[in-house]
């Protein structure tokens, strides 16, 4: 029997037609062919990642699951879940797709049966996911899916024995510590960061908003800065999110990252920079194992000519920021000789972390907003 494809049954459909739900877990060369032909339709990172993940690039730090219905041989829709390999995982829900001559048979639901009952039996703590419309999230529901806020983008399904409240799975899970340590970044950490950081943060980037009832451009920013800057806390935000459409355009208030390190968009992405050698990144643990935070040292050019430092830290370990600084250069330098160039707020908390490890100002820039800018150069001693 192949572990990595298994077909684990045949359903009929609304037209009558036969469908079988096959489970595919990479690496399956043969399989995963056609299967990243059917995914075509993604966007330059996600086909990247999804190529990547269906060749068994990351089989040795984390466990991808895709789900399939093939209609006479051919690929209908799929599925997937994922999650690193290591305690109490994180797993992030996606890429869900139909192809277009089978819309309308119900194959979406089908799939996501499939799916919960392998969910539910994994070990991670709780799977999450964005979903592009909120009658979207509906959908999901029967999965056991449901917004982390009212009228939220994102969606939380909870793992066997842990909270069905997304704020009590993340109280639990940003424990308190005596000790942080960095470590090289690789895939097995991604959801953790890239979901579960990230859902963390923007739901106080939220409640923040809510507190200031923003009516103007100033008002909302105003709330990113009570939530973000004092704490240290840097947060790339797309201005297309659908939940802050129609408020006033937030322009140069997207991303919260500044300067050059605005373009690194997410861990994966920074993950794909430094597999392509633009620099390198690492993640954040407790002494569980808790993955609490990221840094990185990466050019967001191609040339590689500049290397930008940063770093992104739940605000419950913000005390451990120089730590954090520190430990990155020093596992920087290690095999680099490069200056490191960083950007933040004037008003932000960084400036203390980057100015007690090395980091010197260079200069203030003033941006559209009023807002000064801080850059910062690293020269290794």
């Amino acid at each position: 029997m192949n572990e990595m494809l298994e077909t684990l049954d045949i359903v009929g459909l609304k037209d009558g037609r036969k469908m079988s739900i096959r489970r595919f877990t990479p690496p399956e060369q043969e399989y995963a062919d056609g299967f990243k032909h059917f995914m075509r339709y993604l966007n330059d990172e996600n086909t990247r990642s999804v190529g990547a993940r269906s060749d068994g690039k990351y089989a040795d730090c984390s466990v991808d699951r895709y789900f399939t219905g093939e209609i006479d041989g051919r690929i209908a829709g799929q599925v997937w879940y994922g999650w690193g390999h290591h305690d109490n995982p994180v797993a992030n829900f996606g890429h869900v797709y139909v192809d277009p001559d089978f819309r309308g048979l119900g194959i979406t639901r089908i799939l996501m049966k499939y799916l919960y009952e392998d969910f539910r039996s994994s070990p991670v703590i709780g799977a999450l996911c964005t979903c592009a419309a909120p009658q979207i999230a509906e959908l999901y529901q029967p999965s056991g899916f449901h917004q982390i806020y009212p009228g939220s983008p994102r969606l939380y399904s909870p793992g066997s024995g842990y909270p069905d409240d997304f704020n009590d799975l993340t109280e639990q899970y940003y424990e308190s510590t005596s000790a942080l340590r960095v470590v090289p970044g690789s895939m097995e950490y991604r959801h953790e960061i890239d979901c579960l950081l990230m859902f963390t943060l923007e739901i106080k980037k939220i409640a923040a908003l809510q507190r200031f009832n923003p009516t103007s451009v100033k008002d909302y920013q105003d709330a990113f800065y009570a939530i973000f800057n004092n704490s240290g806390v840097t947060m790339h935000q797309l201005e297309n999110d659908y939940f802050l459409k129609g408020v006033p355009p937030l322009g140069k208030m997207a991303s919260l990252r500044r300067f050059a390190a605005s373009a690194i968009t997410s861990y994966q992405d920074a993950l794909f920079k430094q597999e392509d050698g633009r620099g390198q990144i690492f993640v954040v643990l407790t002494e569980n194992g808790h993955c609490v935070g990221w840094s990185f040292c990466l050019s967001p050019l191609p040339d590689k000519s500049t290397v930008f430092f940063d770093y992104e830290i739940h605000p419950s370990y913000e005390s451990f920021a120089g730590e954090i600084v520190r430990d990155t250069l020093k596992q920087w330098h290690n095999g680099n000789d490069s200056c490191l160039w960083a950007a933040c707020p004037g008003s932000s908390g960084k400036i203390t972390a980057l100015s007690d490890n090395g980091f010197n100002l260079i200069k203030n820039i003033e941006n559209g907003d009023s807002e000064k800018i801080m850059l910062m150069l690293y020269r290794r001693r």
